[in-house]
């Protein structure tokens, strides 16, 4: 398998839709990552998933970890500058309550 750029690999993960408690699509793609490439690969009664990657001499273990969510969110309405949003996953409604806000 030819090899990816960690760039598209990024643009891959960021692209999925995810929210807190909402991460099933994030996980699969890294079960379909791994299973792609050979690699060991579980999840544990968390979801947190992890990927083995083993080659050559035995070497210091290292591991790189990442939150699968971010705060999401469904703007509803838009009245001048103020925005009405329905949060999903793990975000309380009245979370930031008056506060600025910047969408990307």
């Amino acid at each position: 398998m030819e090899p990816t750029p960690l760039r598209d690999i990024v643009r891959e993960v960021v692209s999925i839709p995810t929210a807190p408690y909402l991460e099933r699509g994030v996980r699969e793609y890294i079960r379909s990552f791994a299973e792609a490439r050979g690699l060991a690969h579980e999840e544990d009664a968390f979801g947190n998933a992890y990927v083995t990657y083993r080659r050559g001499r035995r070497r210091r273990p290292l591991v790189l970890g990442a939150h699968m969510d971010h705060p999401a969110l469904v703007v509803t309405g838009v009245q001048g500058d103020r925005l009405d949003l329905e949060f999903r996953g793990g975000i309380d409604a009245s979370y930031g309550n008056g506060e600025p806000l910047v969408l990307y």
